[in-house]
């Protein structure tokens, strides 16, 4: 499978009838294409597609995009740093019904009350950091989360006493998210990422054999309740590896192609 990126969506509109029938292309990665996006929809070779990611769009572009182009196939979306919301999650529920991964990272949803409506009983991976998020109420009762395996909810002022549920969910993020007390229902996560919150106690992680408590409260008696094998993933002297952007991340194209760890890359119109 070819992962192709585009930093000019003119030059993909130009050249994807050709590209398509010398490379198998798989995954679409487009910088940018809101000018573009009436054309895209248009373009047949969407179907061969199995992974699609946009950043920097508008929700009525993104929405009308899904609604007109040929994505029903997809398993894998990313529409990140844009200004989308309830159109875009309309038109995913519709037209999206095979995702097993959905990144929607630096979007202002607001609320989790449309998110957590999404009928994807198949999601797998779910990102929705940086979306400025103060209650996921609605989300940790709903059967999305039912099915997900990794979920990310970084850099939301989430605050006090958030309870947080997820029965399948193998790796969890909640980093710099103005954690205080918070509650957890994640019987078989086994990588907690909690970095640079206001946690003072933790409980309820038995099954987790990685915790990331850095920059936090967390004493040395709190830790005394922790399992032997749930001992921290850092100390606050060391760094550790972590996939996430801060708050204030980059809109660039370096940071569009560094965040989708792209194995093979076709800088089709990139300087």
């Amino acid at each position: 499978m070819e992962d192709v990126f585009f930093a000019d969506p003119e030059m993909l509109l130009a050249v994807a009838e050709q590209l398509f029938s010398q490379i198998p292309v798989r995954a679409l990665h487009v910088f940018q294409p809101e000018a573009t996006l009436t054309r895209l929809a248009a373009l047949p070779q969407l179907a061969q597609l199995h992974t699609l990611t946009m950043c920097g769009i508008s929700d009525a572009a993104a929405a009308q995009f899904l609604k007109h182009a040929q994505v029903a196939q997809l398993t894998k979306l990313g529409i990140t740093d844009g200004q989308i919301g309830e159109q875009t999650l309309a038109a995913i529920a519709e037209r999206c019904r095979r995702l097993t991964t959905l990144d929607l990272d630096g979007n202002p949803l607001g609320n989790t009350a449309s998110l957590a409506a999404l009928p994807l009983r198949t999601l797998v991976e779910l990102n929705v950091s940086n979306c400025g998020l103060t209650d996921i109420t609605a989300l940790m009762a709903s059967k999305l989360v039912d099915s997900v395996t990794k979920l990310v909810l970084s850099n939301n002022p989430l605050g006090s006493g958030v309870h947080f549920r997820g029965p399948s969910v193998d790796i969890f993020y909640a980093m710099e998210s103005e954690l205080n007390r918070p509650t957890f229902d994640l019987p078989v996560a086994r990588e907690i990422h909690l970095r640079k919150n206001f946690i003072t106690t933790i409980s309820n992680l038995d099954a987790a054999l990685r915790i990331d408590l850095e920059a936090n409260s967390v004493g040395d008696e709190a830790l005394r309740e922790v399992p032997l094998l749930c001992a921290p993933l850092t100390a606050p002297s060391r760094r550790s590896w972590s996939c996430m952007r801060s708050s204030s991340a980059s809109k660039s194209m370096t940071a569009f192609t560094a965040k989708h760890s792209l194995r093979t890359i076709w800088r089709w119109g990139a300087q």
